[in-house]
């Protein structure tokens, strides 16, 4: 993984902020085939397609990939995806290809693959959204933050350790992307 300058995880935030603002993300898990139908993002199973497509899919990826067209002045994607796997995989993976969408991702680098992961991480369980459920309830572990936002063990694993860090720094400079996320929320 390609760790990116904190100037871009920043801008990186403020896109989510604004993708959840726009599709109106009020409450966790959210329905991720949803998000895509309001950002206008066809997703496709992999196994709806004929067996042909199929093996040309896992040839791409085992979890999913996106593909756009663009035509003249407007752009039609789509997400391929392995209705097999894990719902929580699933929504991670729809989340991660909607980041490379919305990030304008051309090739797959390092850097963008870096990017896309944090943007579905940021998106599938902000930290802002950890912080009131910890609020609410006193008490966070990996097992609650799996159940509210409907991430993996182990992503919510990582998440509450970012959420910790997160949490120290909220309190001495709150951001505008934290409250855009909290204001659809409330």
């Amino acid at each position: 993984m390609v760790m990116l300058k904190s100037e871009r995880y920043e801008e990186l935030k403020e896109i989510v902020a604004d993708i959840v603002q726009e599709t109106n993300i009020s409450s966790y898990p959210y329905d991720v085939f949803e998000i895509a139908e309001k950002l206008d993002i066809e997703v496709i199973s992999y196994q709806s397609l004929s067996q042909k497509k199929q093996d040309y899919c896992f040839s791409v990826s085992d979890d999913g990939f996106n593909i756009c067209q663009v035509k003249e002045d407007s752009a039609k994607c789509c997400i391929y995806y392995n209705d097999l796997l894990p719902i929580t995989r699933k929504r991670f993976t729809i989340m991660h290809e909607i980041g490379h969408i919305s990030l304008n991702h051309q090739c797959g680098s390092p850097k963008e693959e870096s990017e896309a992961n944090f943007f579905a991480k940021y998106i599938l369980a902000p930290p802002i959204i950890i912080y009131i459920y910890n609020l609410l309830t006193n008490m966070m572990d990996v097992k609650l933050l799996s159940d509210i936002f409907g991430i993996s063990n182990e992503m919510a694993k990582y998440q509450l350790a970012y959420y910790c860090k997160w949490k120290k720094i909220f309190r001495l400079h709150a951001q505008e992307y934290d409250y855009k996320i909290l204001v659809n929320y409330l």
